[in-house]
C-alpha cells in the first residue's frame, strides 16, 4: 500500500471549520461569594480522527480503513495510469502482469514511476487526475489523505 502514497499530492484539499462562539446570556443569577463551577485550564478534547494521527502512514492507513472503496479507486488509477501506463509499461512488466498483486514493483519500475509523477504534464498524472476526478470515492480519499501530517 505504501507504494501508492507518493501521488497523493496531485490534489489539494482545502477546508475550514467554523466554530459557534455565541453563548446564551438570557439567564442571570445573583453573584455569590463562590463561583458556580471551577474554571478549567484544559480545552474540551475532540475525538481523535485520522488527520490527528502522528505520522503520515498511520493517517493514510486510517483513511484506508474508513474508505476502502475510495482507496481502491485511487490505487487502480495509479496502477493503470502510472505503473502500467505507456510511460512505465516496459519497466513495470512483471508487476503489471501479476493480476493478484503478488509481484512487487522492481526498483527500475519505481524509479520510472517516481520520475513521471514529478512531471505534472505526464500521461501518468493527467490520466490519474482524469480517472480519479470522475470517481467521488477516489476524490474523497485523496482529499482526506491530503489532511494527513506531511
Amino acid at each position: 500500500m505504501s507504494l501508492f502514497i507518493f501521488i497523493v499530492g496531485l490534489f489539494v484539499a482545502c477546508g475550514s471549520k467554523e466554530t459557534d462562539t455565541s453563548s446564551d446570556t438570557s439567564t442571570t443569577t445573583e453573584p455569590t461569594s463562590e463561583p458556580a463551577s471551577s474554571p478549567t485550564d484544559q480545552p474540551t478534547e475532540e475525538p481523535e480522527g485520522c488527520a490527528d494521527m502522528s505520522t503520515f502512514d498511520e493517517c493514510f492507513q486510517c483513511f484506508y480503513d474508513e474508505n476502502p472503496t475510495g482507496y481502491m479507486a485511487y490505487a487502480n488509477a495509479i496502477i493503470g495510469n502510472c505503473y502500467c501506463g505507456t510511460e512505465c509499461e516496459e519497466s513495470c512488466t512483471d508487476f503489471c502482469a501479476s493480476e493478484d498483486g503478488s509481484v512487487q514493483p522492481s526498483t527500475e519500475c519505481e524509479t520510472c514511476v517516481g520520475g513521471v509523477t514529478q512531471d505534472q504534464s505526464s500521461a501518468c498524472v493527467a490520466g490519474f487526475q482524469t480517472e480519479c476526478s470522475g470517481d467521488p470515492a477516489c476524490v474523497s480519499f485523496v482529499n482526506d489523505v491530503n489532511t494527513c501530517p506531511q
